[in-house]
């Protein structure tokens, strides 16, 4: 895969991300004034979620595309 399709690949995660964080900034700005209630506190927790999912993509884009699929193993200590 060319550097040019892994960058746009990159790049569609982050605008995810990014429109993510637009579409609930409203949201994120309340709760930082305020106690969020349980629904806010739910929906956050989605935002979250989704947040993480948009890096997770972007770490796995570079895990198998760049580092060609390398893996990390941890012995148990």
């Amino acid at each position: 895969m060319s550097n040019e399709r892994i960058k746009s690949q990159i790049q569609f995660q982050i605008q995810q991300i990014d429109k993510l964080l637009k579409m609930y900034s409203q949201l994120l700005k309340e709760c930082r004034e305020k106690e969020p209630d349980l629904v806010e506190i739910t929906a956050i927790a989605s935002v979250l979620h989704s947040f993480y999912n948009g890096l997770e993509n972007i770490f796995e884009i570079i895990a198998k595309r760049i580092d060609k699929g390398t893996e990390v193993k941890f012995s148990n200590v």
